[in-house]
């Protein structure tokens, strides 16, 4: 069994992606709050945690994630098995295609302002250029250049400064996964899904974002939301890191999410 996937609790299944330089440990605290009723599987998406280096193909995307983490829960849980999924930023992203990949198992979505740029309407890119410039800086920074290009990322979710208050050894952890975070927004940009190619009928969603979070993020969370009118959708007095920042609020609106779902799903067998 793989060691990228923690599985803890009796119950339901609930799966859960992480954002970009971070791990399954991100949702530590959510885990211990779902795992008395509900099976929490917390899963490290490619090149971050425990998980195996992304494969080195030039196409490398979302679906690639989608696959993998496929894969996993096919190992872990008998056929045929449903699943609720929860993803934030990144997580979020790979949470779609997984959707989209197999539909028939997923019970209910609860998203944090996944980073699905590709769903964002041509109308609205003007929004998408700082967002833009953070990724192009990703992918072509020099190897001198790396702790300041890695600096601009995590200041542009986490709010400025962030990266500089963090110790030396922390910044040259998260360096270290600068790399990745290109292939992430590779996907992330260049996904040829359509807003229409994630419409899950009767499938419960939820939609969360932060009040503060750069408005890219708010743009994907509209575009999700102009197709999925059954969705609750929620704001937090919180940044885009607010699964971190604000666990407890977060996490509450998930467990109520998650036990609607269960609910609905009662009320209609």
């Amino acid at each position: 069994m793989s060691s990228a996937l923690t599985d803890a609790g009796q119950g339901p299944v609930v799966v859960l992606l992480h954002s970009s330089m971070a791990s399954k440990t991100q949702w530590r605290a959510l885990c211990e709050r779902l795992e008395p009723e509900w099976r929490v599987l917390a899963i490290d998406l490619y090149g971050y945690g425990d998980a195996p280096e992304a494969p080195l193909h030039p196409a490398f995307g979302l679906a690639d994630e989608a696959q993998r983490v496929l894969s996993l829960l096919d190992e872990r849980l008998p056929a045929g098995t449903p699943w609720h999924l929860v993803g934030h930023s990144y997580g979020g992203g790979v949470a779609l295609r997984v959707a989209h990949a197999r539909p028939s198992s997923v019970r209910s979505l609860a998203l944090y302002e996944p980073t699905a740029f590709h769903l964002v309407a041509p109308a609205f890119a003007a929004d998408l250029a700082e967002v833009r410039a953070v990724a192009r800086l990703a992918a072509t920074h020099q190897p001198a250049d790396r702790l300041e290009s890695t600096g601009r990322f995590l200041d542009f979710w986490n709010g400025p400064s962030y990266f500089e208050q963090l110790p030396p050894a922390r910044r040259a952890q998260f360096a270290s996964l600068l790399p990745k975070v290109a292939l992430d927004f590779q996907g992330l940009f260049g996904d040829p899904l359509t807003p229409q190619d994630h419409v899950h009928p009767g499938v419960p969603a939820t939609l969360i974002g932060g009040r503060h979070s750069p408005l890219c993020a708010h743009r994907v969370i509209e575009a999700l939301a102009g197709v999925w009118p059954h969705a609750d959708t929620h704001w937090v007095d919180a940044g885009h890191m607010g699964p971190l920042t604000h666990p407890d609020q977060v996490n509450a609106m998930i467990e109520r999410h998650l036990r609607a779902a269960i609910a609905r799903q009662a009320d209609t067998t």
